[in-house]
């Protein structure tokens, strides 16, 4: 059931994906999960709001990243199908833990970029599957102390037009 999706009115979706993460100068890999929800202002552009974390658990250590943002979606052009590109800006934050530490768990806030692209394929009359790919950065402060992490992340969604 291909064919032109219909984008007004209300939009959302979920994602699951895994994702890079890129912090401090070193990497590793991990799942990543998304939620969002918004307007269709048009049919080439829409607006909303959503929230993705990156989640490792190595052991005793765990870690996560993620943000809660505002978030556009600029569709190019009707011949171009369910193509998009999308950016987002908002609050971020990194999460270390340690069960054997005291505290268990630290938390920085600060702010979170993101940026990417995706294509909605049509599944069914006002239903997508959409494969996606972007980049995260959240900058934070803590006490002083700066820390940053970059995650790059492939991902499938479910989106609802």
């Amino acid at each position: 059931m291909g064919g032109y999706q219909v984008r007004k009115g209300l939009w959302g979706g979920g994602s699951l994906g895994y994702g890079s993460l890129q912090c401090n100068g070193s990497g590793t890999g991990g799942m990543t999960a998304g939620l969002e929800a918004g307007w269709n202002l048009n049919r080439r552009l829409a607006l909303g709001v959503g929230s993705s974390v990156w989640t490792k658990e190595m052991g005793r250590l765990g870690m996560r990243v993620g943000s809660l943002d505002l978030r556009i979606r600029w569709y190019p052009s009707e011949m171009a199908g369910g193509l998009f590109f999308t950016g987002a800006l908002g609050l971020g934050f990194i999460r270390l833990s340690d069960e054997q530490a005291v505290p268990t768990s630290v938390t920085s806030t600060g702010l979170a970029f993101r940026g990417g692209l995706g294509y909605d394929f049509r599944v069914a009359n006002g239903v997508s599957v959409t494969p996606f790919g972007s980049g995260t950065k959240v900058n934070t402060y803590n006490g002083g102390d700066h820390m940053w992490a970059e995650v790059w992340q492939l991902g499938l969604g479910l989106t609802f037009h």
